[in-house]
């Protein structure tokens, strides 16, 4: 892309920019919406620039192991927790509660399990040889579906609402097989609400004891997982994100501890949350779908991703689903629903003939193919919820009911249309097929099998790393095994923990250590040691003057020779609400060697993956501010950054330019953010 040249008072202002937004700004909001703009402030302690500067050495980004602040499957740590505790936290919260039941964590288990097969669940006779059921019970629509689409019903599973999950098991298996142990513990404050309504999801995942035995045909491989998926409140929402702050601070904490303090650190925070700071116990029948968000969405879920090997029927498949923990009739139950972002196959179909696949293809979808074009699978992979009434009840994962790439022909329609003509709008090199094969990724099926792997052709050079081993074997279909290796580098020896899949040592906390680290030490604020640079010298971080009571540090500029440019590190967008302006607080030297022109300010901003290069934005003049004092200054962006910075890209870099006469003394900037 040409660089754009700007020309003021004899000077260039060439337009090039690196920066990155981290999603702590999303509560550091200016006024006004639209066009170029400033106004002006005094700073907070009121003092001259040229008289109080202090020098101070910048915050060094957080040292975090995202093995102990991110994602914990050390058997050490997670060992501590148990299926019985954490239901029987559950049942004392619904008997405090005023519920009627139930009263034992075995009942509430077996009645989980006994959704898996509903009264009234007949034989298919389309499909009996496969042992397909229907069925009307509890949970499921008459038709024998969930959410309206097909599920299997019964599964081999519900013979768990028989056995008691805390003993021996039945007579036949080995001792432990019907228990479960906890596998992982996972901070995913990248799933946090851009509206700052929540702090993200915080998982606690069990496996079945029996899949531990996936290669002794005794138990024939059986093995099931429970997930936890909490989504607490924000404990200060009226901060945005950064009330989610000592939260992050707590899990950032985790890596300078030893494994027996970070164990009982975690298990408090699970079972008691963070008093001091507001913040309630995550493992709360409010954080599992009992609760609504502020923004309509069911406040966290409990999912199962199960496997039976049934002796005396035809192979079942991997089946995913979801569950919602409500009170219903005074009692406490765990609700089949719909696993969310999750389409059925058939509406990828252009000629479907279900009745939501019109409005999917011509309406929702389309409004998808920017995102799912993005060069980085942890954006394409997080896309807009899908209608409530697309999602599919029962992902089955072999023989895919989300199978996306199967159901679409790739041939002339007017589906394939609608996403060309995205394509072709935004510049990207893109087939309709790829950008298909992307939105599957974000299915249970694509995510554990189906998306992984170099055969998968995303487009643009991205594949996704598969597990090892065979499909029933330990290494497919789970990103945590049941299996154990050996911790490197620890400091015990013959610690172990979970193995976790490449898919989520190689891609995804990557990522999620990105945001985090953004979150926790701004770069747009200012906030980060070594996060800005120029050419031409004369930078340095300073503790006073600063815009806000919340910054600790502005960066002071002397711009010797008139021109210069400041470049960031590249950072984290994620978490950020819709944006449509980028601010800075400039404080302007009180003496101008020139009264008719104070300089100007322009900024340029690079997206790669969004395919965003050297975005020119301004220029913003500094004539007519208030001298010894902060000023806002603010631009609008482009639609196009608008939107890429909404989707969760870690690639952004911005160069801000500072365009002013010659030997004028030191600038001050503070507070840049996106609002």
């Amino acid at each position: 892309m040409t660089k754009r040249i700007h020309w003021e008072s004899g000077r260039r202002v060439r337009a090039r920019l690196a920066l990155t937004v981290p999603a702590a700004l999303a509560a550091l909001a200016a006024s006004g919406c639209s066009g170029t703009s400033s106004d002006n402030r005094t700073s907070d302690n009121g003092s001259t620039p040229e008289i109080a500067e202090s020098t101070s050495q910048a915050l060094a980004a957080p040292s975090i192991d995202p093995r102990a602040s991110i994602f914990v499957t050390d058997t050490a740590i997670v060992g501590n927790f148990t299926l019985q505790a954490v239901l029987q936290q559950l049942v004392n919260q619904s008997l405090a509660q005023g519920n009627a039941g139930p009263t034992t964590p075995t009942a509430l288990f077996q009645q989980m399990f006994a959704t898996e097969a509903p009264p009234d669940c007949t034989a298919d006779p389309t499909d009996t040889a496969n042992g397909q059921f229907l069925g009307s019970g509890a949970g499921f629509a008459p038709a024998g579906s969930l959410n309206g689409w097909p599920a299997q019903c019964p599964r081999e599973e519900s013979a768990e609402a028989q056995n008691d999950p805390f003993d021996a098991g039945a007579p036949d298996a080995a001792p432990g097989d019907n228990g479960y142990m906890a596998t992982t513990l996972s901070n995913r404050f990248d799933l946090a609400s851009p509206d700052g309504s929540d702090c993200g999801e915080y998982r606690l995942n069990f496996a079945r004891r029996s899949g531990a035995d996936a290669n002794d045909p005794t138990h024939n491989g059986d093995r099931l997982f429970i997930a936890f998926e909490a989504r607490p409140p924000n404990p200060n929402p009226a901060a945005g994100l950064q009330g989610c702050m000592p939260i992050q601070q707590f899990w950032a904490g985790l890596s300078a501890m030893s494994s027996s303090a970070r164990a009982s650190a975690l298990f408090g925070f699970y079972f008691n949350g963070l008093p001091s700071a507001g913040f309630g116990p995550v493992i709360s029948i409010n954080n599992y779908g009992a609760r609504q968000a502020t923004n309509g969405q069911s406040a966290g879920q409990v999912r199962i991703n199960q496997f039976f090997f049934p002796e005396t029927k035809i192979f079942q498949d991997w089946s995913p689903r979801e569950f919602l923990l409500q009170s219903k009739n005074a009692v406490l139950t765990f609700v089949p629903s719909f696993d969310k972002g999750v389409a059925a196959a058939t509406l990828f179909d252009p000629n479907s003939k279900a009745s939501e696949a019109a409005g999917f293809q011509t309406g929702f979808f389309p409004t998808q193919v920017e995102r799912l074009a993005v060069g980085d699978p942890n954006v394409f992979t997080g896309a807009a919820n899908v209608p409530a009434a697309d999602n599919i009840g029962d992902d089955q994962i072999i023989a895919s009911s989300t199978d996306y790439t199967v159901a679409y022909d790739g041939g002339p329609s007017a589906f394939t249309t609608a996403i060309q003509g995205q394509l072709s709008s935004i510049g990207s090199t893109l087939t309709p097929e790829e950008v298909v094969t992307r939105a599957m990724s974000e299915t249970c099926a694509g995510c554990h099998l189906k998306s992984l792997g170099p055969g998968v052709d995303f487009g643009g050079g991205i594949s996704l790393p598969a597990g090892q081993g065979t499909p029933i074997q330990n290494g497919g279909f789970v990103q945590v095994q049941e299996a154990t290796e050996a911790i490197p580098d620890a400091s015990t020896p013959g610690a172990t923990r979970f193995v976790a899949s490449p898919i989520v040592t190689n891609t995804f906390l990557p990522y999620r250590l990105q945001y985090m680290t953004d979150f926790l030490a701004s770069v747009p604020g200012f906030e980060r040691n070594a996060s800005w640079t120029s050419p031409q010298g004369g930078v340095s971080f300073v503790s006073s003057p600063v815009s806000t009571r919340t910054s600790t540090q502005a960066l002071a500029v002397v711009p010797s020779k008139g021109y210069t440019e400041l470049d960031s590190v590249a950072f984290s967008s994620a978490g950020l609400p819709p944006i449509q302006k980028i601010a800075l607080d400039v404080y302007l030297p009180t003496h101008e060697p020139n009264p008719s022109w104070y300089g100007q300010v322009s900024f340029t901003i690079t997206i790669p993956s969004a395919r965003i290069f050297s975005q020119y934005v301004g220029p913003i003049s500094f004539t007519g501010l208030t001298l010894g004092a902060y000023n806002t200054v603010s631009a609008t962006l482009p639609g196009a950054v608008q939107r890429a910075l909404g989707y969760g890209v870690t690639d952004i870099s911005v160069e801000i330019q500072l365009n002013v006469p010659a030997n004028t003394s030191t600038f001050y900037l503070d507070n840049l953010r996106f609002h």
